[in-house]
């Protein structure tokens, strides 16, 4: 379920995954319904002639393979986005966690986000023709598929302004220094994800996972293009004044409360590195009789530790954003600042902490600078915020736009009820 879900990858909120469909070349024998076709044009998917209104499913086509990626989930203007599309944002979404989350658990995590959305995109598809009301993890899977879709129109709603507004002939200059971004910043990245060792290797892979290089580079270069755009039009220089902050203060009281913590030291070694649980044991317990050695603790992490924070010293801290197992957090707890634990062992691996200091809860007074400092920041964001919902949603409003959503009978039902045109 998606309660089960990191809080690491939920917090982020962006992906889709793979969905049964058919292949381009047959694709349209299946079109999603669009009940108010008078609201886009006639070559748009799920047009219906209000003469001939299609109330059941197409009957399906003997022969015909069905493959993943295909399936249409939106159009923003005359282009579409596909489940394709949709799935290169889980490997962005877990890219941002790679730092936070163990490897084994990073791809856990991302099979299960994966498997949620492949069956949320099979429900999607075969509720545009069916009454049955959603159960309660039918509605789970489409709100996560929602928000990730949302964030997709939005970059293309973008892209289609810049398109509008920059003059004809800069878009050249534009695309090739979005190209050559795209080989500095994304290429080595995708190839070391996929093992490729050449790009021709890279598209190969690429292309079984219902994608290519190509796609990769054109997603690339829209969604760098969608940034860069959307900074120029979504400012906010306007100054926060004292008494601005004061009131955030007191209107939210508990986003300055601090918890009980630590700052801790950690050597770490994984299972899945060494061949036995004895090799791995005895790795650790090299490292530690080091620290017992007189060496420090840092320069060995740097070294030899196997842990998220290693090239940081193996300095952690918790509360923290990174998960930390059970045994770990235990550990902390019962050693006093300055002493180093005995072998610590959870699914992950062996580990040794070092307890640095401990934090005791408080509430962060209003006249800290640091507090100052997170309350400008924090309403900085929460303008920003505001800005860009008024900025996509002005789009919105002179772009077509339709989402797999429409299709659905509850949708249907309730623009008819609530259409003043019908």
């Amino acid at each position: 379920m998606l309660k089960q879900l990191s809080p690491v990858l939920l917090s982020a909120a962006v992906a889709l995954a793979v969905a049964v469909c058919l292949r381009p070349s047959v694709a349209e024998e299946y079109p999603p319904t669009q009940p108010t076709p008078v609201m886009h044009p006639q070559s748009w998917p799920g047009y219906v002639n209000p003469q001939y209104p299609v109330t059941q499913p197409l009957p399906p086509v003997a022969g015909l393979e069905r493959c993943e990626g295909t399936l249409i989930l939106a159009r923003v203007d005359s282009e579409a986005i596909l489940a394709s599309d949709i799935l290169a944002s889980v490997d962005e979404l877990l890219a941002r966690s790679e730092k936070k989350l163990e490897p084994e658990e990073l791809e856990a995590q991302r099979k299960q986000l994966l498997d949620q959305l492949a069956q949320g995109l099979d429900e999607l598809a075969a509720r545009r023709h069916d009454g049955r009301p959603p159960t309660e993890s039918e509605l789970q899977r489409r709100a996560l598929i929602r928000q990730f879709l949302s964030q997709q129109v939005d970059a293309k709603l973008i892209c289609h302004d810049a398109r509008q507004t920059i003059p004809e002939e800069n878009f050249p200059m534009i695309e090739k220094s979005l190209g050559k971004l795209f080989d500095e910043m994304a290429l080595d990245k995708l190839m070391d994800r996929y093992q490729a060792e050449t790009r021709a290797d890279l598209d190969r892979v690429l292309r079984a996972a219902g994608t290519s290089l190509a796609q990769e580079k054109q997603r690339f270069m829209e969604r760098a293009l969608a940034q860069q755009w959307a900074r120029e039009q979504v400012k906010t220089d306007d100054e926060i004044t004292y008494d601005q902050m004061r009131q955030y203060y007191y209107e939210h009281p508990t986003e300055f409360d601090i918890s009980a913590g630590a700052t801790w030291e950690q050597l770490s070694v994984r299972f899945s590195t060494h061949p036995s649980k004895d090799e791995a044991y005895a790795a650790i317990a090299w490292m530690g009789n080091q620290v017992r050695g007189g060496v420090a603790l840092a320069e060995v992490a740097k070294a030899h530790s196997e842990g998220p924070t290693a090239a940081e010293g193996g300095v952690r801290d918790w509360p923290t954003k990174d998960l930390v197992s059970d045994q770990i957090q235990a550990a902390v707890t019962g050693l006093p600042e300055g002493q180093m634990g005995q072998i610590t062992e959870d699914w992950r691996g062996y580990h040794i902490v070092r307890v640095i200091e401990r934090h005791e809860a408080r509430h962060m007074a209003f006249n800290e600078a640091e507090t100052q400092e997170q309350i400008r920041e924090k309403i900085r964001q929460n303008r920003l915020k505001e800005q860009w919902q008024v900025y996509v949603k002005r789009l919105a409003e002179r772009t077509p736009v339709w989402t797999i959503f429409d299709d659905l009978p509850e949708t249907r039902q309730a623009r008819d009820r609530y259409d003043p045109r019908r």
